[in-house]
């Protein structure tokens, strides 16, 4: 899997807006064209960006818990509110199955997060090393908050 991302910040309230994506993986043979797609879009979109911006474990420090311990607790993005994603599939001969397909699955998230945090630091100018990229955090970053 790679993925390459374009944002758009704002400075001012430390907002990330995630404008595009250009995914791209081997899949041996596809099996499921459909299902590939939406994998593919789902993992990197809900998944992968959501991890990178929204997700965080909240630690009680009182009681050693945390508090996001559970998918009710991160606030993941619906279809209608990803970005607009290009997928590219390569589709490669092998003998590594039945069918020569190669599993896609959960790694399908795994490229987004680094991708936005290198979009994100390139756009204001500073590396960035901690996620998630709240407004909170990227306004840190910039001297703007506490």
């Amino acid at each position: 899997m790679i993925a390459f991302v374009e944002v758009e910040v704002d400075t001012d309230t430390g907002n990330v807006k995630i404008v595009r994506v250009v995914e791209g993986t081997d899949v041996g043979q596809v099996i499921d064209p459909y299902a590939l797609k939406m994998q593919l879009e789902g993992g990197l979109g809900s998944c992968g960006s959501d991890s990178a911006i929204n997700e965080e474990m909240v630690l009680d420090k009182d009681t050693g818990k945390f508090l996001t311990s559970n998918l009710v607790d991160f606030k993941w993005r619906v279809f209608p509110d990803l970005p607009v994603f290009e997928t590219h599939i390569e589709e490669t001969s092998n003998d590594l199955s039945a069918f020569g397909g190669i599993g896609v699955g959960e790694i399908s998230g795994a490229p987004l997060p680094g991708a936005i945090m290198m979009a994100v630091s390139n756009a204001i100018g500073i590396q960035l090393m901690d996620y998630p990229l709240t407004p909170g955090n990227i306004l840190k970053a910039l001297g703007k908050a506490r």
